[in-house]
C-alpha cells in the first residue's frame, strides 16, 4: 500500500488508500499482492470461492488462485473498445464490446466456473459499464436514454422495455470552487433489490430512480440530492436501505427503499468520497474517501501555527443505519 503526499507552500495533495480489517478470534488475515510487474493491470476482482478469484484485464478474463497468485486459466479474450460487468456472485459476466463507430454494443454472456459463453446479442446503441444482472432470475438490465432495456441473459432473448419520465441528462455541474463537465453524460451505477423486485439506476441526470420489475415501469425517485451528478449507488444486503454520493462530494446519503425517504445525510469529514459498502448485517455503512487540495486555514498566517483545511486527524469511516 502507498500514500502518495506532494507538499507545496500553497497546497497540499494526499491520496490515502484505507483498508479496514475486522479481526476475529483464531483467525489470521493477510494482504498479499495480486500481480506482479509485467502482468496485465487488473480491471477487477472478486472472490469466486476462498481458492479463487475471477480477474478482469483489459485483455481477458482470468482465474486466480488466491494461495499461491497464479493464473489457473483465462478466457473470454477482449477487444479493445470493451467494458466487463460483474454478476453479484461473480458466477457469471457480461463483456460489452462497442463498435468503432459508437453505436452499436455487443453483449457476451460468460459463466464463469465453465469458461464458456452463455448467449450473445447486439443492441443499436451504445452500451457503458453500468448494467445489472438480477440475483434471482435469468435478467439483465441495460440503462438507456429511452428506458431500461431488459434481456434473458441465458438465451439472448430481448423481454421488453420498462418506461417513464426520465429526466433530462445533464453534461455539466457546478460545485464550490470550480465545475465539471463530461461529453458524454451518462448512467453511473444499476442494481438490483436483493429479492430482484427493484432496479435502482444513479445517473447524471441528476437523478435515482426505482424502477419496478414486475410492473416494467418508473416507480419513483429519491429526492434530496442537492444538484450534483449521483456517482454511486449501494443497496444493504437486507435490501433495506441505499446509500449514494455525488460526484466530488464529501458528503453520504442514506435512504429507506420501501419510502424513498432521506434517513440521514452525513459528511465524511475527511475528503471526496470514492465508495461505499454495507456490512453484511446491514446496520453499517463504511466509507472509502480521498484527500486532496488542502490548503491553509487563513492567508498571510504562518505556516506552522495553522492546521490545513479539511484536515482531520481522527476520521470517522462507519455509519449506523438502525
Amino acid at each position: 500500500m502507498k500514500t502518495r503526499i506532494i507538499l507545496s507552500k500553497r497546497s497540499l495533495q494526499v491520496y490515502i488508500t484505507v483498508i479496514s480489517v475486522i479481526c476475529i478470534s483464531c483467525c489470521v488475515f493477510a494482504m498479499e499482492p495480486i500481480g506482479i510487474i509485467g502482468q496485465p493491470f487488473p480491471e477487477q476482482h472478486a472472490f469466486l470461492s476462498n481458492e479463487a478469484i475471477v480477474r478482469v484485464t483489459p485483455a481477458r478474463i482470468q482465474i486466480i488462485d488466491t494461495n499461491t497468485g497464479a493464473v489457473i486459466d483465462e478466457f473470454a479474450e477482449r477487444e479493445y473498445f470493451s467494458d466487463v460487468v460483474l454478476s453479484p456472485d461473480a458466477l457469471h459476466l457480461a463483456i460489452f464490446t462497442h463498435a468503432h463507430d459508437g453505436k452499436s454494443t455487443t453483449v457476451s454472456i460468460w459463466d464463469v466456473n465453465a469458461r464458456e459463453q452463455v448467449s450473445e446479442w447486439k443492441v443499436e446503441f451504445r452500451i457503458f459499464d453500468v448494467a445489472a444482472f438480477s440475483p434471482t432470475e435469468p435478467l439483465f438490465a441495460i440503462p438507456s436514454e429511452d428506458g431500461i432495456h431488459l434481456w434473458d441473459w441465458q438465451t439472448g432473448e430481448y423481454l421488453g422495455r420498462m418506461i417513464g419520465a426520465r429526466r433530462p441528462l445533464k453534461s455539466c455541474y457546478f460545485f464550490d470552487g470550480g465545475s465539471s463537465c463530461e461529453g458524454d453524460p451518462r448512467d453511473r451505477t444499476a442494481i438490483f433489490s436483493p429479492d430482484g423486485r427493484y432496479l435502482i439506476v444513479a445517473s447524471m441526470r441528476p437523478d435515482i430512480e426505482l424502477w419496478n420489475i414486475e410492473a416494467r415501469r418508473l416507480e419513483g425517485h429519491f429526492e434530496g440530492h442537492t444538484g450534483n451528478w449521483v456517482e454511486k449507488v449501494a443497496i444493504s444486503p437486507d435490501g433495506r436501505y441505499i446509500a449514494s454520493f455525488e460526484e466530488r462530494s464529501t458528503s453520504v446519503y442514506v435512504w429507506d427503499v420501501v419510502s424513498r425517504q432521506l434517513l440521514r445525510k452525513v459528511q465524511s469529514g475527511i475528503g471526496r468520497i470514492s465508495d461505499v459498502v454495507f456490512s453484511p448485517d446491514s446496520q453499517h455503512l463504511y466509507v472509502a474517501t480521498e484527500t486532496d487540495g488542502l490548503t491553509w486555514s487563513a492567508f498571510g498566517v504562518s505556516q506552522w501555527s495553522n492546521p490545513y483545511l479539511g484536515w482531520k486527524r481522527t476520521p470517522t469511516f462507519t455509519t449506523g443505519c438502525r
